[in-house]
């Protein structure tokens, strides 16, 4: 639930500047086209979206601190695969919000949620 109310707090930043939602864009077009070449899981995919994110999300002064194994969070390609998938976690904020999800609805429905999660 931290890293979900982290990612919400990022994303409405991100939607309050057009410039690093359009930077953001940009990254994932270039990005678009490389899974095309190379496939979605390919280490050049996955490694220019922990770059987009960083060049983008992770300057905000709000930042979302990783907790695990410093051994393995150090591993080779393991800071881009944790950047890819917070980079995935904005972007499901934002279809979420623009579904009618709130914090507030991520606050009182968790329990809901939860369980639907649990089903899945």
């Amino acid at each position: 639930m931290r890293y979900g109310f982290s990612l919400m707090l990022l994303m409405n930043k991100l939607r309050t500047q057009p410039d690093m939602m359009d930077a953001l864009g940009t990254h994932l077009t270039r990005i678009q086209g490389q899974a095309e070449h190379f496939g979605p899981t390919h280490e050049n995919v996955v490694a220019s979206l922990g770059e987009a994110y960083q060049q983008t999300l992770s300057t905000f002064k709000n930042r979302i601190v990783v907790q695990g194994d410093p051994s393995l969070l150090q591993s080779r390609m393991m800071p881009e695969r944790v950047r890819a998938c917070l980079l995935s976690g904005i972007r499901f904020g934002l279809l979420w919000h623009q579904q009618g999800g709130r914090r507030w609805k991520l606050i009182f429905q968790r329990g809901s949620l939860k369980r639907a999660l649990d089903t899945l």
